[in-house]
């Protein structure tokens, strides 16, 4: 009995695992369709990035910035990322 107990358990494992697979994937494609029809996927930027670019271009510091606009210095930093690519 042992032995079909575990065999029921590694199928339901199995079977979950499948599911969340699938539903990911299902995900993946309706963010992918989303994104070529133009429309806003994930979070909405709140921060106006060209003001950021030219106070970096001025010199300021990414917590005088950051104190200036009110985000954080990690937008601030992900800013000077884009910039550089």
């Amino acid at each position: 009995m042992k032995n079909c107990k575990s065999c029921g358990q590694q199928i339901s494992a199995e079977l979950l695992k499948q599911k969340a697979k699938q539903k990911s994937d299902r995900i993946k494609q309706a963010r992918r369709d989303a994104k070529a029809n133009g429309e806003q996927v994930g979070a909405v930027r709140k921060y106006d990035r060209e003001t950021i670019k030219v106070l970096l271009t001025e010199g300021y510091s990414y917590r005088e910035i950051s104190k200036i606009l009110g985000c954080s210095t990690n937008v601030v930093s992900d800013t000077k990322k884009e910039m550089s690519l």
